[in-house]
């Protein structure tokens, strides 16, 4: 997701279909930073679900989107849509 904080401090609206050279730079800078970091010291020991563009202090309702958390490798695995469930 690419967004402009400066408009759009709630982060709603995806750039990055319109800035495909913006979003291909920020991809190659984070590819770079991954290549050069080092390995975790511990193994991951924490994961799990939490919401994202929402309050956390709310329950989790149907449509709320989703990331997958853990400790380890990129931060997250998956956005999932909660959906029913």
């Amino acid at each position: 997701m690419l967004d402009n904080l400066a408009i759009d401090p709630t982060e709603r609206t995806d750039l990055a279909d319109g800035e495909p050279e913006k979003r291909a730079e920020l991809l190659a800078l984070l590819d770079a930073h991954q290549a050069d970091r080092k390995p975790a010291l511990y193994p991951s020991m924490v994961g799990g679900v939490t919401k994202i563009d929402t309050s956390l202090a709310g329950p989790y309702e149907p449509g709320d989107e989703c990331v997958i958390w853990s400790n380890s490798g990129w931060g997250f695995s998956a956005i999932a849509d909660l959906g029913d469930n």
